[in-house]
């Protein structure tokens, strides 16, 4: 509890960011989902050819078979999202769907830990609406696949700016010991 007072600005901060971040979401979904899904494409491409170079240079070392199978396989899963973006939205739609739900359960059981401050209903209605955007996306498949991503990590990362916000507005302030 100490760290959080203590930083309460860095969480108001984050808060803010993570808020304006996820209106620009919300607000173009098509845009967002997209560049979600070619930005983690790009992603794995750069991660992979860098563990591949890394693994090329100890290839005389323990480990080398794992190290040049794992950077091969982050590096075609990510060319496979960069020349298949709608592919890629499908797929990382379906795994969206699993992260909101696994999400919601952790946030839930993050306020009942935090119940004790008075900002824990929000980190409730935050697990709540992640809980609620997984079966969203369930409900409307195929066809949410184009405009989901963008729109619920978005209302997400919005909330959850609004969470941290609150939490740091909320934490009495540490007065400096002299």
């Amino acid at each position: 509890m100490e760290w959080l007072q203590s930083h309460r600005y860095l969480l108001f901060f984050e808060g803010i960011i993570f808020s304006l971040l996820g209106f620009l979401a919300v607000t173009l979904p098509a845009i967002s989902t997209l560049s979600a899904e070619l930005f983690i494409g790009w992603l794995l491409v750069f991660a992979g050819s860098v563990q591949l170079y890394r693994a090329i240079k100890s290839r005389h070392a323990r480990g080398f078979l794992g190290s040049l199978l794992s950077s091969v396989l982050y590096v075609i899963f990510g060319v496979w999202l960069v020349l298949f973006p709608v592919a890629g939205m499908f797929s990382l739609t379906f795994l969206l769907t699993l992260f909101f739900i696994a999400e919601g359960v952790a946030k839930i059981i993050l306020a009942f830990q935090l119940r004790p401050l008075r900002p824990w209903g929000w980190f409730l209605l935050n697990g709540l609406l992640a809980l609620l955007m997984g079966f969203i996306i369930w409900a409307g498949w195929p066809g949410t696949a184009f405009w989901v991503l963008g729109l619920l990590v978005g209302v997400n990362m919005t909330f959850f700016g609004i969470s941290l916000m609150l939490l740091a507005w909320q934490l009495p302030r540490i007065e400096p010991k002299p």
